[in-house]
């Protein structure tokens, strides 16, 4: 998803492990994307602005604007900071990937982390939680159908680096507990 989003700009050959070239078919996309997004979202900011200026505008619809405003804020920075960091990301899946055979040839056991269908849920419920923002078309604030795919596409971007740091986590917890067990198994044994 962060790939499609344009924040991971990296190609998958057949190992598997993702690698990062600074002139690459997957960063030419990126920064379209980019380009194309931050015109839209130049233009809804605008538009918010014009609507946080005017002078018959209730509290209500100020809080609105300026937590629109904050969220369009995400199209400009994530994927710039994702661009920046990614060469840090793929170094930390190829040590990943060590760590897997390392793991291997001390425990002789495969590390099992059972992300799949987690991860597909969450996904799942991302992408109803950006589409959803299509209703916002018809409910309070009542945006205009132009400014909805700007902040869909800043509602997956956020949600996208939170469900990528949560499973990352989750399988350092795993790895851990299993390597932990596999030591306490020998110890007793």
């Amino acid at each position: 998803m962060l790939r499609a989003l344009g924040c991971f700009p990296v190609d998958f050959p057949t190992s598997g492990v993702p690698r990062y070239r600074s002139l690459s078919p997957a960063l030419a996309y990126s920064i379209c994307l980019y380009a194309a997004i931050n015109v839209s979202a130049l233009f809804n900011i605008r538009h918010h602005l014009l609507q946080l200026l005017k002078k018959d505008n209730d509290f209500r619809d100020s809080i609105y604007t300026c937590k629109f405003i904050t969220m369009l804020a995400n199209c400009t920075c994530v994927p710039v900071l994702g661009w920046l960091d990614t060469p840090t990301v793929v170094q930390y899946f190829r040590k990943w990937e060590h760590f897997q055979m390392m793991f291997v040839n001390v425990t002789r056991e495969h590390l099992v982390l059972n992300t799949k269908t987690c991860t597909t849920h969450r996904i799942i419920l991302m992408c109803i939680a950006a589409t959803s923002m299509f209703l916002l078309k018809f409910f309070p604030p009542y945006l205009q159908f132009w400014h909805l795919p700007c902040h869909c596409v800043s509602l997956l971007m956020l949600s996208t680096n939170t469900i990528v740091f949560t499973i990352m986590f989750r399988c350092l917890v795993t790895a851990g507990t299993s390597l932990n067990k596999c030591f306490q198994v020998r110890m007793y044994s």
